[in-house]
Order: structure tokens, then sequence, then C-alpha cells
């Protein structure tokens, strides 16, 4: 199952923020059967084996990356099915696009 990583406050490669590798590698270390990140803004998607748990995935990555970087702003996931789930209640239908 896919998942989706949201870290609060960060930017890939800045002050106490890890790279794009470092990022990826933590989530795999941690755990997950693949990740990746996109953008610069700390999103990160990842793919786990039935029978793991997304949650100590996160966490697990997330203390490697205090370790690593001193990442310290906090993360919360979401399942990639979830996701599009939202996308397809169409929450801005209702306004006029110009």
């Amino acid at each position: 199952m896919k998942y989706a990583a949201f870290f609060r406050n960060v930017n890939l490669g800045h002050p106490n923020c890890p790279t794009k590798a470092q990022l990826e590698a933590a989530f795999v270390i941690a755990g997950a059967e693949s990740a990746a990140s996109f953008l610069t803004n700390g999103t990160v998607v990842f793919a786990v084996a039935f029978g793991i748990e997304p949650h100590d995935v996160l966490a697990a990555a997330h203390r490697t990356l205090q370790v690593e970087c001193g990442l310290r702003e906090p993360a919360y996931i979401r399942a990639v099915d979830y996701l599009v789930g939202l996308l397809a209640l169409d929450p801005f239908a209702f306004v006029e696009r110009s």
C-alpha cells in the first residue's frame, strides 16, 4: 500500500532539513519498500509491504532524519487511496474559473 508523508516547514537541502537523497533513504532504511519525494517541500510517497505499519516507518524515518540533519518538524501520513478519494470529491467545483 502507498502512503504520503507530509513534513511541516521543510525545504529540502536547507539548514536542519534533509536532502532529497536523505529523505528517501530514511524511509527505505525504516522499512519502506520504496520512497520518492517530489518538489522540495518534504513530501514523500512511500510503499510498505502487507503487515508493515506505515506509522512505524514514519517514526523510524523521522528519528533517522533528526540524527542526520537535525530535522525537528512534525509529519503526518495519509493513504494515497484516501487522497485520491478527496480529489474525486472536487471540493472547488463551485468556484468560478475565469
